[in-house]
C-alpha cells in the first residue's frame, strides 16, 4: 500500500533556535528548512544560520501552497523568550514552568 500523501510544517522551538521545516510527501519526500539562532553576546535579535530567507524561495521544490502557508507563520519569539536557556538552574526552569502552568 503506497503511503498517504501529506504536507507537514513543524516549528521546534528553544531558547537559542528555531527551526522551521515544511515536509512534502507525494511520491517521494521533499524537505525545505530554515535555521534561525539568536545572536550571542551583546548583540540582540536572530540571524538565518540556514535555509532561505522566505520558503517562497522553495517552491518549485514543496510547492506553492505548503511554501505559502510556511511563510505565513509568525516566528514564535515570545516562546523562544519564554524558554529558559540550555545553562539555567534547575531553580529557574522549575519558576519557567511555574509561570507557564498559571498563565
Amino acid at each position: 500500500m503506497p503511503e498517504e500523501c501529506s504536507a507537514t510544517l513543524v516549528l521546534h522551538v528553544t531558547h537559542n533556535r528555531v527551526i522551521a521545516t515544511a515536509t512534502l510527501n507525494m511520491g517521494g519526500t521533499k524537505i525545505a528548512q530554515r535555521v534561525l539562532e539568536r545572536r550571542k553576546g551583546n548583540r540582540s535579535g536572530w540571524v538565518l544560520t540556514k535555509g532561505s530567507e522566505e520558503f517562497d524561495q522553495d517552491r518549485d521544490w514543496i510547492s506553492a501552497e505548503l511554501a505559502e502557508l510556511a511563510d505565513r507563520l509568525p516566528f514564535p519569539f515570545e516562546l523562544a523568550n519564554m524558554l529558559p536557556g540550555r545553562r539555567a538552574s534547575t531553580a529557574s526552569v522549575a519558576q519557567a514552568a511555574q509561570e507557564v502552568a498559571n498563565g
